[in-house]
């Protein structure tokens, strides 16, 4: 007789934007996924966003020694001056991190890694620039 086998996968708690900002010490220090969007608003940084309350926003921060390479590789992206008719000043995706407070006291968002992107951030800018010609 077969015995059937339930594999448990460790999933990381689920919150919103919403939920972090309402009672930020609850997921402090937790390892999160927030399904959001990243806003790019520079010079003021990088915020998450989501349909539940789209009036608020949460810092995002990164700690590039903690982050894996899908952070490593959107960060810098992310900064890229697009084009006022790019979509990519708002790219939605699954954000995992951890809630701190940052050094004013506010609810940050510390990303550890980004996943199922539904649009890619604007293409990096030329590492070198094409010789001139005369």
């Amino acid at each position: 007789m077969l015995i059937p086998v339930l594999a448990f996968a460790t999933m990381q708690p689920q919150a919103s934007v919403c939920d972090i900002r309402n009672r930020p010490s609850a997921y402090i220090k937790q390892i999160l996924t927030i399904r959001a969007q990243i806003v790019s608003a520079f010079p003021h940084g990088m915020f998450l966003q989501d349909d539940k309350c789209p009036n608020v926003v949460l810092i995002l921060g990164y700690d590039l020694p903690d982050a894996d390479a899908t952070v490593r590789n959107l960060i810098p992206a992310m900064q890229v001056d697009c084009s006022p008719d790019a979509p990519n000043h708002k790219t939605h995706g699954d954000f995992t991190g951890r809630v701190v407070y940052s050094s004013k006291g506010y609810p940050e968002f510390r990303l550890k890694s980004v996943n199922n992107l539904d649009n890619a951030p604007c293409p990096p800018p030329a590492k070198s620039l094409p010789p001139m010609q005369p």
